[in-house]
């Protein structure tokens, strides 16, 4: 065996052009399957994240008759303690404590308002929460333009209309889309009238530190970012939230997080409280995880079109040497030894195409992981995504073995049909023409 394998690698250099195109043609598939399981393993990564740090967390705390209803953001049915009274930080203290070492723990309140000028009204979101600990993990954040500011949690001193006074003001961030149709710009006053959590009306005044440009229109045209403190006093929802986020180092313990934190609130009280890991909370997010995994049949089917390549090497091969292999089963050769002798071939070829495939992949991989792939460059200015701008492939050892394993098996298994032709054609056809 030992000897037929040398020789098979040994006749790889017979016809290097043709040797060297089936290396190439097996490499590409191998580099590519390596290359796009990583761009879209971080594309994945990168939306599971802007999902949790917009709308989910990792796990969402909240009232259960507020997620039975969560598209009309029920005011009326918010956290405000676990037995009401003591403050949503009491619920956080719960759910932080089961949510294990490095947890992190933020409250929100979504609620819907009708932003009028003119003869122009439209339906907008608030999004409340605390700028000093989303600023550091909420992309709107980091979408702020022309210079603009995160609001404080405390509100500003303004002079008020007539100049005569100073007044307390909090400020608020608007999305680009919003600010351009209704004529809003960075230090400008915007007032808000919402339906309260008694079902009344409250209004209150802001000022515009900043407009952000996320990218998603959902975000630019209708949301505007308030802080927490303001949103309480506006919607009369005194130490209440709508919705607490936890944060965890590992985003796939959220099912078991979940788990654990809403059997201790209904020990301590907060029975009508509930936890839902993301993975429940958007089944189109849930669906373009899960196609990742149904992607590993476009996988083969692309190493199968190269191993054609190969094949069709190898069909040239037995016909050029269908005399010579004639002469080697003339001398004893088995027909089974000519055969491995020929996949064999094909063996060598798919190992060192699809090695150096695997390792041009992880190389690329390994420096866009590192410095990031601008995707911004590459789509339209008005692309709609809800994806980052700077996506970070992930390099994964793991993948790269599978590639390179695909590559060396599926053309190493499609390589026999050629070749039972060599072991089956009569010996005297094929010494004919010797």
């Amino acid at each position: 065996m030992r000897t037929i394998l040398l020789l098979a690698f040994r006749n790889l250099s017979r016809n290097r052009r043709r040797s060297l195109l089936a290396i190439i043609a097996i490499g590409f598939a191998v580099l590519t399957v390596v290359f796009f399981q990583g761009f879209m393993a971080g594309m994945m990564n990168d939306m599971a994240d802007n999902f949790a740090a917009l709308d989910s967390g990792h796990v969402k705390v909240m009232q259960g008759e507020y997620w039975k209803k969560i598209r009309l953001s029920p005011l009326y049915s918010y956290i405000d303690g676990l037995r009401g009274g003591e403050g949503w930080t009491a619920v956080a203290d719960v759910a932080r404590a089961n949510a294990g070492a490095g947890a992190q723990t933020t409250g929100r309140i979504r609620f819907g308002f009708l932003l009028g000028q003119g003869n122009r009204n439209r339906a907008c979101i608030g999004m409340a929460c605390d700028p000093a600990v989303e600023s550091k993990f909420n992309p709107l954040f980091r979408a702020l333009i022309d210079g603009g500011q995160a609001p404080g949690n405390s509100p500003v001193l303004t002079p008020s209309a007539d100049g005569r006074t100073m007044r307390a003001v909090y400020q608020v961030m608007v999305g680009a889309k919003l600010a351009e149709d209704f004529g809003l710009r960075k230090g400008g006053r915007l007032t808000v009238m919402a339906a309260t959590a008694q079902e009344s009306l409250g209004a209150m005044d802001f000022i515009i530190s900043g407009i952000f440009r996320y990218g998603v229109r959902e975000y630019d045209e209708r949301i505007i970012v308030v802080p927490l403190a303001a949103a309480q006093q506006l919607l009369r929802m005194p130490n209440g939230v709508t919705e607490i986020l936890v944060f965890l180092p590992d985003r796939a313990a959220a099912p078991a997080v979940a788990q654990r934190i809403t059997a201790a609130l209904r020990t301590q009280g907060g029975g009508s409280i509930i936890a839902l890991p993301w993975q429940k909370q958007s089944g189109l997010l849930g669906m373009f995880l899960a196609s990742q995994q149904m992607m590993v049949f476009f996988y083969i089917a692309l190493v199968a079109l190269s191993a054609l390549v190969v094949l069709n090497t190898l069909m040239m091969i037995v016909m050029e040497r269908m005399p010579e292999i004639g002469t080697l089963r003339a001398l004893g050769m088995y027909g089974r030894e000519v055969i491995v002798m020929l996949v064999a071939e094909s063996f060598w070829l798919s190992v060192i195409g699809s090695v150096l495939g695997g390792a041009a992949g992880a190389l690329v991989l390994g420096l866009l992981s590192w410095k990031g792939f601008n995707l911004a460059a590459l789509l339209p200015k008005n692309y709609e995504m809800g994806i980052s701008d700077l996506i970070f492939p992930v390099l994964n050892p793991a993948v790269v073995f599978v590639g390179v394993a695909l590559g060396v098996d599926i053309t190493t298994a499609l390589s026999w049909l050629p070749t039972r032709r060599a072991a089956r054609t009569n010996l005297l056809e094929m010494l004919r023409d010797r």
